[in-house]
Parts: structure tokens; sequence; C-alpha cells
């Protein structure tokens, strides 16, 4: 606990949130500062802040309606980024389908991106690991939807991946500002020794990069107590692979390898089943089965060069329950994957998704009339660490609330490196306060 001692000193600022709508529009622009300060002080220096900014319109007028929603980033550390979760044009076809052009929510996402943020078919906006912003799919939609029925498909020539933190190269290595960025290694072992890695990185063009055919849908049936649907998707991954190719030189006593790292979205076929079960009028269970296979044509076994990936077949199950003061919600998602890599070769492995197989128990609570206090609690027992998040909201009156952000992270691996994210950020547990004042 004495790390905590650390977090005393932070600084209050301003959640500012102005919104108008309209009988055919809406719109609304939020405003979002926060200071806090890491309980590891090594990690960075003095009090930290973030500045966010979000803006929202939507149009509707008959049969045509549009859509946008953005964001700006700016942190301390030093990190700039922008986001645009939906920029959209839609027409009404029918009374029961539509199409629309741009950046859009799916009509029918997946369970196991919004309850676990995973980027298994949306991409996110992810400065901090467990803080994802899931983002819209980019390319045609059509949805429809009539009685008992409905059907969802994307059609697209290119495609925009996970936004998450900033890489330099800086000489033979690669560094960030941000804290919360996943590093590749300084060393490999290599002949049963732990060899120096230098690294090169060849990059092709951003269009080059993006311009990759996606498409698929979704299809099911609505009853009065189940919804069920299966999938298909042929796409990029949402998060970068890598090719490797290595050669190692002794200088001295000392073995250094130069990797030379292309960065890459490998495709791969995305399938599954998904249920939703009300079981009664506040307690409903949410399950899902969801594989990815990687497309062979873009492992290149043969080269000097090998890539390191996994297929993954994900099982995900949530249950939850309403009442008038608040809910309360468990979660359970677990992994089989099959790592595609020569072990003749030298391979850099990053792991794709942030956590392995986990429990999760959350809740809310409204403690008076004015004030309702939130947490949540993920055990990921295959990587051994726990991650602690809590909130508490007091609503002054009607226009003025305050807001308060705790988060933790345990390692529990006594290992000396699980290279987990429990490991590598261990000491970024912050305390955020701020305030929001409404129009």
């Amino acid at each position: 606990m004495k790390r905590f001692f650390r977090l005393a000193a932070f600084l209050i600022l301003p959640l500012v949130s102005v919104s108008n709508s309209y009988a055919d529009s809406k719109a609304a622009l939020d405003l979002k500062f926060s200071s806090f300060s890491y309980a590891d002080s090594s990690t960075s220096e003095g009090l930290n802040f973030q500045a966010e900014t979000h803006l929202l319109h939507k149009w509707n007028s008959g049969k045509l309606s549009t859509g946008i929603s953005a964001g700006l980033f700016l942190a301390s550390y030093p990190d700039f980024n922008f986001q645009i979760p939906e920029a959209f044009v839609s027409y009404k076809l029918t009374e029961n389908s539509n199409f629309s052009f741009g950046r859009k929510m799916p009509a029918e996402g997946l369970y196991v991106d919004s309850e676990w943020g995973l980027s298994v078919l949306q991409s996110s906006f992810r400065m901090e690991p467990l803080r994802p912003e899931m983002q819209g799919l980019t390319g045609l939609h059509y949805h429809y939807k009539a009685s008992k029925f409905f059907m969802y498909g994307l059609f697209s020539p290119f495609f925009i991946p996970d936004q998450t933190q900033s890489l330099d190269q800086n000489g033979d290595s690669i560094s960030s500002d941000n804290p919360w960025a996943s590093l590749p290694p300084q060393f490999v072992d290599l002949n049963g020794s732990r060899s120096v890695l230098n690294y090169e990185v060849e990059n092709d063009s951003l269009p080059d990069l993006l311009s990759k055919l996606q498409f698929g849908g979704s299809m099911g049936f609505d009853f009065d107590n189940i919804r069920v649907s299966a999938f298909y998707y042929h796409k990029p991954s949402r998060q970068l692979s890598y090719k490797v190719e290595a050669q190692g030189t002794n200088e001295g006593s000392e073995v250094v390898v130069n990797a030379q790292v292309t960065p890459q979205f490998l495709r791969e076929h995305l399938y599954g089943l998904q249920a939703k079960l009300d079981w009664y009028p506040n307690f409903t269970t949410t399950h899902g089965a969801y594989g990815t296979l990687i497309n062979d044509d873009d492992l290149d076994q043969n080269e000097d060069y090998q890539t390191s990936v996994n297929d993954y077949f994900i099982f995900s199950n949530s249950l939850s329950f309403r009442w008038k003061k608040g809910s309360l919600r468990a979660s359970h998602i677990h992994f089989n994957s099959r790592e595609i890599k020569n072990e003749e070769q030298v391979v850099i492995d990053f792991n794709r998704f942030i956590h392995g197989s986990s429990i999760k128990l959350g809740g809310t609570y409204k403690v008076k009339a004015k004030s309702k206090i939130k947490a949540d609690i993920l055990y990921d027992y295959e990587n051994q660490g726990i991650a602690l998040n809590s909130g508490l909201e007091y609503k002054y009156d009607r226009k003025l609330s305050f807001w308060s952000e705790l988060q933790i992270l345990h390692d529990l691996d006594s290992k000396e490196s699980s290279n987990s994210i429990f490991e590598r950020f261990e000491g970024l547990d912050s305390i955020r306060l701020g305030a929001k004042f409404v129009f």
C-alpha cells in the first residue's frame, strides 16, 4: 500500500458538456480535462493531464440521415491523437431496410467487443489498454429487420485498424513517450543465451497497409426472449503483426541480432455464433463462440523471415441483473489459440489481446438520489493478474456533477518476467478527478 501515498497530489479540472437538440437533428460537444498521478513515480514525473473533446451531430430528414462523432486526445506524456468513431450517410430503402456509407457502428455487433473491448470485429481507440473506445466499421453497410428476422452486411476495399500509442524509432531501438505503450522486446533468447535486438523498421506506404478488402455480415432471429445470430467476415486483423528477418553477429562476448521488421495486417476469417436470452424482465445472459483463421496466403513459411501470430477460438458468457438502484454483472472469457511460427527462426511475439482467459465482476449502485458508485474487477487466471476499476459520481444539481476514478493493476505471477500486461504496467495505478457542467 506504500506506493499509493504517491497518489496524494492531483489537480481538479472540469469536464464541460454543451449540448443542443432540435426536432430533426441533435448536436453535442463534450470537453473533458482530468489530472492524475501514477503510483510509480519513475514512470512519469509529477502530475499528468489528459484533455479530450468529443463532437456528436446527427441529422434526419425523411429517408436521408447523417451522423458524425469525432474526438481529440491530448496528454502530457506527450501524445496527440484524434478519433472518428462515426461519419456516415444513410438512406432508408424501405420501412425495414437501409443502406449506409461511411464509418458506422455495426447494426449487429459482437458481444465480445462490447463486453471485453477486444477489437475482434470493430477497431478501438486504445490510448490506455484497459480503457478502449469502440469505433465504427468503414464501408458500405446494409441492414434489414422485419418481424423476427434480421440481417446485416458490410463491404469495403479498405479498413482502419486499432489506434494505439505512437512508437518512435531511435537508432536501433523502438521507444514511446506514452507509458502505456507495448514495446517490442530488447532481447531475444537464441541458442540458449540472451542476445541484444537491434531494429530496423521497413514501413509500407499507409495506402498499401490499409488497402485490404473486407466483407461479411450476420443474420439471425429475434424472438420474444431470445436473440440468436451467426456471422462471417473476411477482414484484416485490427492489430498489427510483424514479419521479421534476423541475422546474428558476434560483437566480442555478446551476440547482437539485427532484426528487419515489416509491419502488416494479416487477413483472417472471422466466424461464430452468439445468443442473448432474457430469462426474466431484469435478468439477461449473453453467450458467444468466435473463431479466427489466418489467411494462409499471408504466411510466407518458406522465406527467411517468419510471422508470429495466433489463430484464436474464443468463448464468452455473461449474466446481468438489474434493479431500481443498480445492476450486477458477471462475465467469463476463454481463449484457445494455435500459434503459427517456426521454432528455428527468431520470432518476436506480440500479444494480440490485452488479457488472456479471464473472469470479470462488476456493478453500479445508487447510494442516494444524487450519487452513484461503480466498480469492476478482472481476474486473468491465464496470466495471473488483477485489474480493478472503480468510480464515484455525485450530482450536485441538474447541471453540475463531479466524478472520480481509481485504477489498480497487480501482477500475481511470481516469475521474474511474465510479459503480461500486469507485469509490464503494474506501476501505472492512477486516481483521476473531474467535474461536469451541462448548459
